[in-house]
């Protein structure tokens, strides 16, 4: 259950975005809805603009044109409101070297203001289901890439957000890692959280996502349901740079 409700309908919807960075522009009115309990993947080539549209979702982007809303909060005009609803994992999460996994978690859970038994109960819970326990004394800056990226995501999900933002979660993961990282994500999902991901592996998508949304160019230019199919995945995708 998250502990940042947010109200019925989309989870997050994205009008007309447009990021220009200098010359280039990288969303080029974008329009996207993510609703709760599924997982939506973003798939295309590099450059299509996915790792910037979830950047702009998270307010951590300017906009030149196109308004985003989180649970009804436009980011750049109630940014503490939008952000408290929403966890985004990036591809190479940044970690507080300095910090234990137990510090950074508790910092986490702080921002999120859940206090007393409810903060070593989430973090029981979240590291636990990570497998991640026996590295909450560790400082961070001494972890291998995989055990770090688990780390990112348990700080993601201790304070149970109701959007959850991932950009290419399983890259350089091994098997077992994926795995953790992938069912973690499922489970959110059927409890009901939003999930957006970005992903290159088409095998990754196939496994969990309930819609694919194809860019290109800054836009979303087709949408499809999930399928564990991932020849026809593949497909599918393939046939927009065709």
């Amino acid at each position: 259950m998250s502990h940042i409700p947010g109200p019925d309908g989309p989870a997050l919807v994205c009008r007309s975005l447009t990021v220009r960075f200098g010359a280039v522009t990288a969303l080029d009115g974008l329009n996207l809805e993510v609703l709760g309990g599924r997982i939506t993947a973003l798939v295309g080539p590099n450059g299509a603009g996915k790792t910037t549209t979830l950047r702009a979702a998270a307010g951590l982007v300017r906009l030149a044109l196109g308004s985003v809303s989180v649970f009804g909060h436009d980011p750049a005009v109630a940014p503490v409101a939008a952000r408290r609803r929403l966890g985004l994992l990036p591809d190479r999460p940044a970690l507080p070297a300095e910090l234990t996994v137990r510090e950074l978690l508790s910092l986490r859970a702080a921002l999120y203001r859940i206090r007393g038994d409810t903060v070593a109960e989430a973090t029981a819970a979240v590291t636990g289901e990570l497998g991640i326990g026996e590295l909450l004394d560790r400082r961070t800056g001494s972890l291998s890439h995989g055990q770090a990226q688990r780390v990112a995501l348990a700080a993601v999900l201790m304070p149970a957000p109701p959007l959850i933002l991932v950009d290419e979660p399983m890259t350089a993961l091994d098997l077992e890692a994926q795995t953790v990282v992938r069912d973690a994500l499922v489970r959110r999902a059927r409890r009901g959280t939003a999930v957006l991901m970005t992903t290159h592996t088409v095998g990754h998508v196939a496994a969990v996502a309930h819609r694919v949304l194809r860019m290109e160019r800054g836009r979303v230019t087709a949408g499809r349901a999930g399928t564990h199919d991932v020849e026809e995945l593949e497909r599918w995708i393939l046939a927009g740079s065709s």
